[in-house]
């Protein structure tokens, strides 16, 4: 698979991303997200051009970035704060690195494609191609996580980070469906976050429900997302139909009837069915004979020049009235998807044939409710003149404003913009003095289209962003409020009463128990004479035996807590009874 160039229709979206007809390596969709605070923007970037590789084709020398469509060879990823503040390189080398997607979790790693496990200084004769990598959110630790000839590209992590899925060509299944475009048509697979080395890819859908659908129809898919509970993918299939069916050794043969740029969902358990997301109608019969308007139509989305496809849509496809729409990106509650929009309107036809195309806009960002797609909002519109439909003599154009990233907050999204003219728009004759005045920027706008700000501002192209979802702080820990204890009345403890009788003063110790906050009063009788009163928890009494009468004496103790709970708690005692004194004898004589 070829490189191609970083800057191309739908800005490197429906262009590189549908190129052989089909899906080749391009830009990814906005990563799927969970709901969390907005962290960095990464995005793909050719500020590092301009760099030279030498082609052992022809002996030239190769500047990265000029018109060949073998020309990405520096495109590098970097990171910025999500208002534009401190672009961070995060990879560095004389590849292509692209389609970077957060780990949805915290953001602490990113998968990418990168064909830098290829010798760059080959991929004119032979081609590079994409595999999956992922590194830390640093930049750091860069590990391949495909191989094999084929592109991989596209990476989008599950929710959980415990899956990634991608897009991949399928040279073979082109061969089978006995069709000749660019190149093979792409799948959507699965593997573990590890990579390969952990376990096997597995296919997104059944055979016979993507590639090669029948004799006469293929399907190809890319831009897979997870939604952010995990249950489905949502991808871009490009959906192509002949009639009749080819003559044997006809590689072409047949007249092109549907050619379709939608949405489908899918379960993510690869069971299938997809289903499609969109309710307006599929684009057929644009009467397009093969082989040569078709090899046009597939060169014009590959070449990733914006003019050579308004050239064919307007003078050879002449497709009356399409809508294609690529690069789903779910919002992070998973009501909504936003994609990059493309359509087209027709003059009206006349007997013989269709008119001329009358307007373009090559790229928009709708928003589809995933319950009511037919409640779509085109929000691209609300930043953009009125006007700005591009005419047949391309007086004015509308802004290419393509792969859409919600904030992980839900409020915003991100998505690359070719917008140059004061009031929003696109204004082509700034390019013929100045090229850098046409090239892709980040901006950000509400979801509703309002608050246009853009984040990067210089003479290179600025695509793909995605929105780092930082995990949102854990609610504060609320202090543990003890069981609440049952009403009980207080418990009156005594200590110090003797069995035995006493004759002498001795000490009684009172401690009063209880649930409430304070105690009340506590009220102590002697023989149902009050002798103490007080508030105290705990207290003495010493009671002197020897100024009582002698027999059985009872206190009384009567404790009441701050809530009215009263306890009567009784003890009794005894006091001897006092000795008489002893008889003096006369003292005896003896004579």
């Amino acid at each position: 698979m070829k490189r191609r160039r970083s800057r191309a229709l739908l800005g490197t979206t429906i262009a590189a991303a549908m190129a052989t007809v089909g899906l080749v390596a391009g830009p990814a969709q906005a990563n799927t997200t969970l709901p969390g605070l907005n962290g960095k923007i990464v995005f793909t970037s050719t500020r590092d051009f301009p760099a030279t590789l030498d082609s052992p084709l022809k002996g030239l020398t190769q500047a990265c970035g000029d018109s060949n469509e073998d020309s990405d060879c520096r495109l590098e990823i970097y990171s910025m704060d999500p208002d534009g503040n401190n672009p961070t390189r995060l990879t560095n080398n004389t590849s292509g690195d692209d389609s970077a997607a957060w780990l949805p979790a915290d953001g602490s790693s990113i998968a990418f494609q990168s064909d830098r496990a290829d010798d760059p200084t080959t991929c004119y004769e032979q081609g590079c191609d994409y595999d999956i990598w992922s590194m830390h959110g640093d930049g750091t630790s860069p590990t391949r996580l495909t191989s094999g000839t084929n592109d991989q590209t596209d990476p989008s992590y599950s929710p959980d980070g415990a899956s990634i899925a991608y897009a991949e060509d399928n040279p073979d299944a082109l061969l089978a469906a006995n069709r000749l475009l660019i190149s093979g048509p792409t799948e959507i697979f699965t593997m573990p976050a590890g990579g390969e080395s952990v376990g096997t890819p597995t296919p997104l859908l059944p055979a016979g429900q993507t590639g090669v659908i029948d004799a006469n129809t293929i399907a190809l898919d890319a831009y897979p997302t997870y939604s952010p509970d995990g249950t489905k993918v949502a991808f871009t299939r490009l959906t192509i139909q002949f009639v009749p069916a080819p003559a044997a050794g006809d590689k072409l043969g047949g007249t092109l009837e549907t050619f379709d740029i939608r949405t489908f969902v899918a379960p993510s358990s690869g069971t299938g069915p997809a289903t499609p997301v969109e309710t307006y109608p599929v684009c057929g019969n644009p009467a397009i004979s093969a082989p040569d308007a078709i090899q046009t139509l597939s060169r014009a989305f590959a070449s990733g020049n914006a003019a050579a496809l308004r050239s064919a849509l307007k003078d050879r496809l002449l497709i009356p009235g399409c809508t294609f729409d690529a690069q789903p990106a779910w919002s992070p509650d998973g009501s909504k998807i936003a994609v990059s929009r493309l359509s087209s309107e027709l003059a009206p036809a006349s007997a013989s044939r269709l008119g001329p195309v009358s307007t373009f806009d090559f790229g928009d960002i709708v928003v589809i409710p995933v319950a009511d797609p037919a409640n779509e909002t085109n929000v691209s519109n609300v930043g953009e003149p009125v006007d700005c439909n591009t005419d047949t003599s391309g007086s004015e154009q509308c802004s290419q404003d393509t792969a859409p990233a919600w904030s992980p907050d839900g409020t915003k999204i991100a998505f690359q913009s070719d917008r140059n003219a004061p009031d929003g728009g696109y204004d082509p004759s700034a390019c013929d003095s100045d090229p850098a005045a046409c090239d892709y920027e980040i901006w950000t706008m509400n979801a509703d289209g309002s608050g246009l700000t853009q984040l990067t501002n210089n003479a290179f192209d600025d695509t793909n962003p995605d929105w780092q979802r930082i995990p949102p702080p854990p609610p504060p820990v609320q202090p543990v409020t003890p069981p609440a204890q049952p009403a009980v009345a207080p418990k009156v403890g005594v200590a110090g009463v003797r069995r035995a009788c006493v004759s002498k003063a001795f000490h009684v110790r009172f401690r009063i128990a209880t649930t409430s906050s304070s105690v009340k009063s506590v009220v102590v009788k002697l023989d149902g004479r009050r002798i103490k009163k007080t508030t105290k928890r705990s207290f003495t009494l010493t009671i002197n035996s020897k100024k009582l009468k002698a027999g059985r004496h009872r206190l009384t103790i009567t404790a009441t807590d701050s809530n009215g709970r009263a306890t009567t708690t009784r003890k009794s005692f005894s006091v001897c009874k006092a000795a008489k004194p002893r008889r003096k004898s006369a003292p005896r004589f003896t004579g």
